[in-house]
């Protein structure tokens, strides 16, 4: 049995739909790992260099969504003398 035009206009879209949502989903992943390296990073740096953050560090790391910004965090990291003063313009 032949599918008609709007029954081949919905599948195509339907296609075309799964399609866009793997790829987004694939981009949103790679940021995520992204965001996550950049954190891992940082926090391993920032502890040896200054010890535990406290939790209100953590939080203004974790709340740094843009990787570009985590990296330049990470590039401050040997002019500051504190965690403090890391995080002071975030």
């Amino acid at each position: 049995m032949s599918m008609t035009i709007a029954e081949e206009l919905i599948l195509e879209g339907k296609l075309e739909g799964r399609q866009e949502g793997r790829q987004e989903g694939r981009q949103e992943g790679k940021l995520e790992g992204k965001l996550e390296g950049e954190r891992a990073i940082l926090l391993k740096l920032g502890t040896q260099r200054f010890g535990e953050p406290g939790a209100e560090i953590a939080e203004q790391i974790f709340a740094v969504t843009d990787p570009a910004k985590l990296e330049s965090i990470v590039g401050d990291l040997l002019q500051a003398n504190s965690w403090s003063s890391l995080m002071k313009d975030i």
